[in-house]
């Protein structure tokens, strides 16, 4: 009996950014809400000016960067289930008039990326996700590297 070929995993494609502009942002303060598991409420994140570098086809596009620092994004006592598992860690949708990353760090990550950036010790990013299709890519990894990396690849 032939087995039916098995479903391909989409492909990841890299895009590469030269960071440009940086804007920080915290805020702390008490949960208003009630129903809420938290004491407290604290929103932390990072903006910033993404020159896109590679793939060609988006080069010289400035896309704008948004992620936000979570408590809890990485717990060392998070199972892996079979039942369930995160689909992305940010999203890039690009338009015509669109280009935009929106995505999650572990907190203390998002703080020391940040200031990393305002020191001018990280340069790029790099993401990685699916293959660009409709308009967006579901991104499965960021990583920021300094000066010494080539935004010409390999990847």
């Amino acid at each position: 009996m032939v087995q039916p070929p098995r479903p391909q995993a989409p492909t990841l494609e890299p895009f590469v950014y030269e960071i440009r502009s940086l804007s920080p942002s915290y805020s702390f303060g008490l949960e208003q809400d009630q129903h809420a598991p938290d004491l407290y409420r604290e929103h932390q994140s990072i903006r910033f000016v993404g020159r896109c570098r590679y793939p060609d086809r988006f080069r010289g596009r400035d896309a704008q960067v948004h992620l936000l620092g979570k408590r809890g994004l990485i717990e060392k006592d998070r199972p892996r289930t079979s039942d369930w598992s995160p689909r992305c860690i940010a999203a890039l949708v690009a338009s015509k008039t669109t280009f935009e990353i929106l995505g999650g760090l572990p907190a203390d990550a998002c703080w020391h990326v940040g200031t990393a950036i305002a020191a001018g010790s990280i340069r790029y990013m790099l993401t990685k996700g699916t293959a660009f299709h409709g308009g967006e890519s579901l991104l499965h990894s960021i990583s920021f590297e300094g000066s010494e990396f080539d935004p010409a690849g390999p990847f």
